[in-house]
């Protein structure tokens, strides 16, 4: 890859390798375009309201937000998973008492 860092290359060359490293990379994409962007441009045009595209790649910054969310999803489904736990325990402890109450009356 071109846009290897090396102690020797300055921060303008850098910059200048990675952005000619992504001009070949969408000139590469740009032949493969075909009926299924197509397709896909169709229906996003045929969308009413608001779109929101996020472009953040597979990238570092991609891979951050991308684990942040998994970790974050996975401690919502844990906490909905305790809250059902909790929610059974209080159902069943209510239920024996009602039931101890209707067995022995007063």
């Amino acid at each position: 890859m071109a846009a290897d860092r090396s102690p020797a290359i300055g921060v303008l060359e850098f910059g200048r390798a990675i952005l000619h490293d992504e001009a070949r990379a969408l000139d590469a994409l740009a032949d493969q375009l075909g009926a299924p962007f197509e397709k896909a441009v169709d229906l996003i045009c045929a969308c009413r309201g608001k779109l929101i595209v996020s472009g953040l790649g597979s990238g570092p910054m991609g891979w951050a937000v991308g684990g942040l969310s998994f970790l974050f999803i996975m401690f919502v489904v844990a906490l909905e998973l305790l809250m059902c736990v909790i929610q059974a325990y209080v159902f069943a402890l209510l239920t024996a008492l009602y039931l101890h109450d209707a067995v022995h009356l007063h």
